[in-house]
């Protein structure tokens, strides 16, 4: 049997992935010490962003004292393991 078809589920219409993603934002900021909260106008501005540009505001943003490399390292190891997907490396 061969593909067909493949739908591309860009706007969460399919899998609604984005409360994983939120969770896995606010576990990052809480496991470095982030006093800042993760909000909702800070939440909108990261949406739709390519995965690098995302990490590198919420570092700035939430002042997180790691690299951007890092916190997008660790977001991807969170989201293997409440199996969110796809994962982008």
């Amino acid at each position: 049997m061969s593909i067909s078809h493949v739908i591309f589920d860009m706007d969460g219409l399919i899998l609604d992935t984005e409360p994983l993603y939120t969770a896995a934002t606010v576990q990052i900021a809480e496991r470095h010490g982030s006093a800042v909260e993760f909000d909702w106008q800070l939440k909108v501005r990261q949406m739709g962003l390519p995965k690098m540009d995302l990490a590198r505001l919420i570092v700035s943003e939430m002042k997180l004292p790691i690299s951007a490399e890092q916190y997008a390292e660790e977001a991807v190891q969170i989201q293997l393991r409440r199996k969110v997907f796809p994962v982008q490396r």
